[in-house]
C-alpha cells in the first residue's frame, strides 16, 4: 500500500468532517445563538464557506492526485466519485456561492430580498457530496484490505 492512498484516506473522511461541522451544523446553529444578529450570523457565514470552499478545492487536488500516482488504478466507479466531486465544486464555487454572497451582502445592507431555491439547492450538493466522499472512503479502505 502506498502512502498516498492512506492521505486519500483521510482526506475523504476529514472533509466530510470539515461538511458535517460547518454545513450540517454550524450554518444554522450560529443564528440561534444568543445575541447574534442576522447580519453578523450572514458575515460569519460568508467568511467560513469562502474559506471552506478553498480548502475543498485543496482536497480534491490530493483526491485527483492520489487518483492519478494509484497503481493500479483504482476502479473507474472511483474516477465517476471524484469527477463527480469536481463538478459539485465548479456549480458551488461559480454559481452558488457568488450568488449566495451576493444574496447575503444585500440583506446584511437590509435590502429585503424575494424568495430564493439557492438554499434547497446548496445543502443538497452538500449532501450529495457528503455521501460520495464517505463512499470514496469506505472505498478506498477496500484497497488497503
Amino acid at each position: 500500500m502506498h502512502s498516498y492512498i492512506v492521505v486519500m484516506i483521510i482526506v475523504c473522511f476529514l472533509w466530510a468532517g470539515f461538511m458535517g461541522a460547518i454545513s450540517f451544523m454550524e450554518s444554522w446553529l450560529k443564528f440561534r445563538a444568543e445575541g447574534v444578529q442576522v447580519a453578523t450570523g450572514l458575515s460569519i457565514g460568508r467568511l467560513i464557506f469562502r474559506t471552506l470552499n478553498r480548502i475543498e478545492w485543496v482536497y480534491l487536488i490530493i483526491l485527483w492526485g492520489g487518483y492519478i500516482l494509484a497503481k493500479p488504478s483504482p476502479l473507474p466507479k472511483d474516477a465517476l466519485a471524484y469527477f463527480i466531486l469536481s463538478l459539485i465544486m465548479l456549480i458551488q464555487t461559480i454559481f452558488l456561492l457568488p450568488a449566495m454572497d451576493k444574496r447575503a451582502v444585500a440583506k446584511i445592507k437590509g435590502q429585503k430580498l424575494g424568495s430564493s431555491t439557492l438554499h434547497i439547492w446548496y445543502p443538497g450538493l452538500e449532501l450529495l457530496k457528503f455521501i460520495i466522499l464517505i463512499y470514496a472512503g469506505i472505498s478506498l479502505l477496500a484497497i488497503v484490505k
